[in-house]
Parts: C-alpha cells; sequence; structure tokens
C-alpha cells in the first residue's frame, strides 16, 4: 500500500514540476522572410499583336489581374495586382507566384486571357524582390473577314458561328469587327465555323472544322465569292449565277515572332490553283476514290430512304434514318449542332438540352441534354469514345419533325484520335 502511495506523489510532483517548467516554455519561431511584392511588375509582350486596336505594353490596365503566391502545399494567397500588400513575410521556403489578367470564360468578346508564372526564394531575414513575370497570350483568338467581293452579294441574314472548346460559342456578322477569344481546353482542340444566309439570292449553309487549334492562336476566318458553275455542291453553295462561298484560313501563333502561315479550304478547285498531276497510286495504295482517304467517314446503314447528299422529306413512316461513323484511329469527339428555320423547334430544343452543340463523346448523364440522348437512344460517352464505329441513330427523331415545318439540319463533327476532323450534314424538310 505504501508502495501505491509514493507512486502516486511522484507522478504529482513530476505533473507539477512539468507544469512550472510550461509557463517560461515558448514555442519555437518558424524561420521567416520576406517578399516585396511593390516589386513585381507585369510584361505583356503579346498586347500589341493580339488587340484588334492600338495598344502599348504600358497602356494595359493591370489593377484587376490576379496575383496568387503558393508554395504548392499548406500557404496560398489570392490578390488582385491593385490591392495587394506590398510586402509579405513568409516562412522561408520555395514559391511560385502566378499572374492571370481575368477568370476566363468559354467564349467572349475583345477580352484575350493572359497568364504567367515564376518562382522565388523566401531566406530568412531577408528581402526578396519578384521583379519581372512575363505573362503570355493564353486563349485562341479568332477574326472572321468577308472580303469586298463577296460583300455586295450578302443578305441582311448572314450570320457566321464559331464553336470550340465544345462550348463557347460566339455569332459573327459581316459588320463584325471585334475578335473572339476563346477557352482552349485539354483535350479539345477542333473549332467549327458555321455560315449560314442568302449569297446573291440563294440560302447557303457550309460548316468548315478546324483541328489542332491551340492557346496562343489567332485564325482569321476569310470568305470570299468565286464564280464557277461547275464546282460541286459540298465545296459552298452555288447560286443561279454560279457564285460558290469559297473558305480560306490565316493561322497566326502570336507567341512566336513570325509564324504565318496560310490554309486554304478547297484550294484545289479554285480556278489557277489545280494540283499537279500525280503520279497514280502503286499496286498496294488506295487511289483518291478509294474508301480508307478520309480519317473519318459516314455511310447510310439499314435505312433505304435516308439520302446523305441531298434534302430528306420527314414522314411518320420514313423507317431508319441511321448514319454509321467510321473512325479507324477511335472517336475523340462527336459534336452535334442541330439547326432549324422552324420557329418553334428552337424553344423544344432548348428545353430538351440539346439547344447547342452537343458532344456525344462527353455528355453529363445527369443533365437535361444526358436525359434528351437516352429518351432518343442516341450513343454517348462509352459508347462513343475510343470507338471505331458508332451508329448515329435519329430514327425516333423524324417523325417529330414532321407537325413542324421547316428545314432542319444535323451537323456532325467527328473528331479522331489523330486530331483529324471531318463534318457531314443531315437534311430534312417538313
Amino acid at each position: 500500500m505504501k508502495t501505491s502511495i509514493y507512486s502516486i506523489f511522484a507522478a504529482g510532483v513530476l505533473m507539477l514540476g512539468a507544469a512550472s517548467c510550461s509557463e517560461d516554455w515558448t514555442p519555437p519561431v518558424a524561420e521567416e522572410g520576406s517578399v516585396n511584392l511593390n516589386s513585381l511588375s507585369v510584361d505583356m509582350s503579346d498586347a500589341e499583336k493580339v488587340s484588334t486596336s492600338t495598344v502599348s505594353r504600358a497602356s494595359v490596365d493591370l489593377a484587376p489581374f490576379i496575383v496568387t503566391v503558393s508554395n504548392g502545399a499548406d500557404y496560398t494567397r489570392t490578390y488582385t495586382y491593385g490591392d495587394m500588400p506590398e510586402v509579405l513575410t513568409l516562412p522561408v521556403g520555395s514559391y511560385t507566384i502566378s499572374v492571370k489578367s481575368h477568370e476566363v470564360q468559354k467564349a467572349e468578346w475583345e477580352r484575350p486571357l493572359y497568364l504567367g508564372t515564376k518562382e522565388f526564394t523566401v531566406t530568412k531575414g531577408k528581402i526578396t524582390d519578384i521583379g519581372v513575370v512575363t505573362a503570355s497570350f493564353a486563349s485562341l483568338k479568332v477574326t472572321v473577314q468577308f472580303t469586298d467581293d463577296l460583300k455586295p452579294l450578302l443578305g441582311d441574314d448572314v450570320k457566321v458561328t464559331v464553336i470550340a472548346n465544345d462550348q463557347g460559342s460566339l455569332v459573327y456578322t459581316p459588320s463584325e469587327t471585334r475578335a473572339g477569344f476563346f477557352e482552349v481546353v485539354e483535350g479539345s482542340n477542333t473549332m467549327i465555323a458555321r455560315f449560314e444566309g442568302t449569297i446573291d439570292g440563294v440560302y447557303t449553309t457550309q460548316d468548315t472544322p478546324f483541328s489542332d487549334v491551340e492557346a496562343g492562336q489567332h485564325r482569321i476566318v476569310r470568305y470570299s465569292a468565286k464564280s464557277n458553275p461547275d464546282i460541286p455542291e459540298q465545296s459552298g453553295g452555288i447560286s443561279g449565277s454560279g457564285i460558290t462561298l469559297d473558305t480560306s484560313v490565316i493561322n497566326q501563333d502570336i507567341n512566336s515572332d513570325v509564324i504565318v502561315s496560310e490554309d486554304n479550304i478547297d484550294s484545289s478547285d479554285r480556278p489557277g490553283q489545280e494540283e499537279p498531276d500525280q503520279p497514280g497510286p502503286g499496286p498496294d495504295e488506295p487511289g483518291p476514290d478509294e474508301p480508307g482517304e478520309k480519317p473519318v467517314t459516314f455511310e447510310p446503314f439499314n435505312s433505304p430512304n435516308l439520302d446523305l447528299d441531298a434534302e430528306n422529306v420527314a414522314t411518320a413512316d420514313f423507317g431508319n434514318a441511321i448514319v454509321r461513323i467510321s473512325a479507324s484511329k477511335g472517336i475523340k469527339s462527336l459534336v452535334v449542332n442541330i439547326h432549324t428555320s422552324n420557329e418553334v423547334l428552337p424553344g423544344l430544343l432548348a428545353g430538351m438540352g440539346l439547344g447547342e452543340p452537343f458532344d456525344l463523346a462527353d455528355i453529363n448523364e445527369d443533365s437535361t441534354t444526358g436525359d434528351s440522348v437516352k429518351t432518343l437512344n442516341l450513343p454517348f460517352n462509352s459508347q462513343v469514345a475510343g470507338q471505331t464505329e458508332v451508329d448515329f441513330n435519329i430514327s425516333d427523331f423524324v417523325p417529330l419533325l414532321v407537325d413542324l415545318a421547316g428545314n432542319h439540319e444535323f451537323t456532325i463533327t467527328v473528331t479522331d484520335n489523330d486530331n483529324k476532323a471531318e463534318t457531314m450534314t443531315l437534311r430534312f424538310k417538313s
């Protein structure tokens, strides 16, 4: 019993001793240094090339720029450039300072995105100057031009809709002089320019896909008139006087000094631009008209009434309307864009989540779009992404068009895993 009492007493003495010592104990102070944020400046050498108006680097308002300081672990602070403190006291270590012009949108007029980062080290008892952070142009710039020979032929209904990153969309008219800026999303590098409207009295639509779009590019889409009544329909709308819509694109890499190239769409059939005669294919090579030349192909499947090259008349008993899509490299995206001249259908499509372009390879199953895709028995997500053969089946959709008088188009743009894109349009009239 005495042993137990001594043990309890000894423990109590030790606790009192520990308490007495703790009154004088202070935790160790972390080693710290300072960062002079007042020394931060932003170099925007691209600004003069990006803006459509005259601008100098000195004239760019940096006050709303977003500045973030982080060690990549347990410390992150975000300020606007105009409101950040002059000096920060930080634990010693390695940090990154990031500069961003604004919170980017999918598509916006005259608002380019700039991004820049710089690493620095905080040293004990010293003040570190940040210095210059270079912020580079980091979105996709798109302008649309109409040549002087085409402008007199254009009707008041002409517009060009540019779609990028699967969601961003801007509408350009012939009087539009502003540049559009699109967010560049990893894994989505296809852009579509859709021309709609009257040329020389004839209503014309034309989809032009572009692949390999990247941050820092300026794509200039240029439309001009071409007189040649013998050009086939797919190269542009042909009016009664033989006027064809001709499309070209100029690619400019703004982040490089002068890398400018012109990529002409369907340039081989322009007068004076014919391709020189080439030797015929070898015994094991496909000829120009043989299957396998295009990375993506479209053909009717088990649909005797469906014509991919002409306008189909929608009827209640139309039967199957199935397009078999083949891509030997596998499908990366399958974007569907529905257009109609009917006044009621756009509202119905919007209510179904189908009013804007949607990618069947990337559908949110819990969204309104996802519900509609399932109801219409369209393939989606894993049934599309990575597949080499997909059936685009709108057999259940066609009878719904019967009571919606007008012209209806289903434009399908497929990009394969080599980033090669092909577009086709299914046309119906009711």
